[in-house]
């Protein structure tokens, strides 16, 4: 009996030993190499993602109507605040259930440069189009009212989607109709104060510059 308790110690400390130098040193390196692994892993997709983000990098509405041909047909993002353009309307008369027949049926929503209020409104708007090419504010069914969605007028929008210029007449340098067509937009800054006294004025000096005689002009 007391042989046997030594044969079986014996058997216990060779397995101990084997244990020691073995088993756990191999468990320890299997361990070893999937932390690095995973290490590896985490760090290849914190690389795409910053790599992802410094391609992604927004342009402003100037940049692009300044290079058109650069541009045009790209998938891009654009920055900037958003309006909606005056209507001009012509007077004529209207039956009672269209007092405003004379207003056209959809008036455009444009990204300008964020901040830019006096500047050359013309040159530095770029309108935006739905997918199906239509103006994203409609006429409200018998009435002088616009509904433009759930665009935020003077809020600074990241807008992705792609530029469209067609190509200039001949003789031309510069494209007759330009616009963007958005895929995805993202709230980036609510309007403030500062913004709606700014949109304000914007409408004004819009307004002054568009008044033509027969025709009369709906914010």
């Amino acid at each position: 009996m007391k042989n046997f308790r030594i044969i079986i110690k014996q058997i216990f400390l060779r397995f101990l030993e084997f244990a020691l130098f073995f088993i756990i040193p191999l468990i320890l390196l299997i361990t070893s190499v999937f932390i690095i692994r995973k290490v590896g892993q985490i760090r290849e997709k914190i690389s795409d993602e910053k790599i992802e983000t410094e391609t992604k990098k927004e342009l402003i509405p100037s940049q692009i109507l300044n290079n058109k041909s650069k541009y045009s047909q790209e998938s891009i993002t654009v920055r900037g605040k958003i309006s909606s353009e005056a209507v001009v309307c012509e007077r004529k008369e209207c039956p009672a259930e269209d007092t405003c027949c004379g207003c056209p049926l959809m008036k455009d929503v444009v990204i300008s440069d964020a901040g830019a209020v006096f500047t050359p409104k013309t040159k530095s708007r770029l309108k935006l189009l739905d997918t199906k090419g239509k103006s994203f504010c409609q006429r409200e069914k018998s009435s002088c009212d616009y509904n433009c969605g759930d665009w935020i007028s003077g809020a600074v929008y990241d807008v992705d989607g792609v530029f469209y210029a067609e190509p200039p007449p001949p003789g031309w340098k510069l494209s007759l109709d330009f616009y963007f067509q958005v895929k995805d937009k993202e709230l980036i800054k609510k309007t403030g104060f500062k913004d709606l006294i700014g949109n304000v004025l914007e409408e004004i000096v819009g307004l002054v510059g568009k008044i033509k005689a027969p025709t009369y002009i709906l914010p």
